[in-house]
């Protein structure tokens, strides 16, 4: 307990200045103390949940694409309409199977971060698969080369999306971070940095006043007073 000891010092230096210091002395060096205490335990964990998951799935996006890429191109070459569907949509599914990055799950009430991350990419894979889908044979070779246009399209805005979302942290997954793990935003920022990551600060603000509007919601519920006879409401959800 480093920054406890600091403290001890701290009061018995500035104890002259403020005798209240000295008074307190053994207050303020166990609650500085328990709350480095409770630290050091969360370090480990929102570690692990910042690597293993949050920085993990984005290396996982990045390392699976080209293996997509590979058997996209593939279908795109074929001839054949049926042998290119067939492809194509094989395709998807692999990557929607065999990709780890969907495998993980960071969630707090309804909401799933890793959904969250990953929705443009579930999207855009639905877009190409729509694409083939909506093509009739009997359109002819014009309209066979424009499906596979269409195609070639939809590939560049979902690889787009993969690298823009590998990139940056959402805000909603440094705010799981901070309120669940007690995992500091300023050490996940430093941590994603040093991955070559960026934070969407602008969506962690967002979540932070979320919290504070629920939190005055929840004080205002505590503060109603009923009068004789009332019934009471209780809100749930909030």
């Amino acid at each position: 307990p480093f920054i406890s000891q600091i403290a001890e010092v701290a009061v018995d230096k500035m104890s002259h200045i403020y005798p209240e210091l000295m008074t307190n002395r053994n207050l303020i060096t166990e609650v500085i103390k328990a709350e480095e205490e409770k630290f050091q335990r969360a370090l480990p964990v929102g570690m692990g949940v910042l690597e293993g998951t949050a920085i993990g799935l984005r290396k996982e996006l990045v390392d699976y694409f080209p293996k997509f890429e590979a058997s996209f191109d593939n279908a795109v070459s074929r001839q054949d309409f049926f042998d290119l569907k067939h492809t194509v949509e094989r395709a998807i599914e692999h990557f929607q199977r065999d990709c780890r990055a969907w495998w993980h799950v960071l969630s707090v009430g309804q909401r799933d971060a890793v959904e969250e991350v990953l929705k443009p990419i579930k999207i855009d894979l639905e877009g190409l698969k729509e694409t083939v889908s909506q093509y009739s044979t009997l359109k002819g070779a014009d309209s066979f080369k424009a499906l596979k246009r269409d195609l070639r399209e939809g590939f560049r805005k979902l690889e787009r999306d993969v690298h823009s979302r590998a990139k940056k942290l959402t805000g909603f997954e440094v705010f799981i971070l901070s309120d669940t793990y007690g995992f500091p935003p300023e050490l996940t920022a430093e941590i994603a940095k040093e991955r070559g990551l960026s934070i969407d600060w602008q969506g962690f603000e967002a979540e932070m006043e979320k919290q504070k509007k629920r939190a005055r919601a929840v004080q205002m519920q505590k503060r109603v007073t009923l009068k004789p006879g009332e019934s009471r409401v209780v809100a749930s959800n909030i």
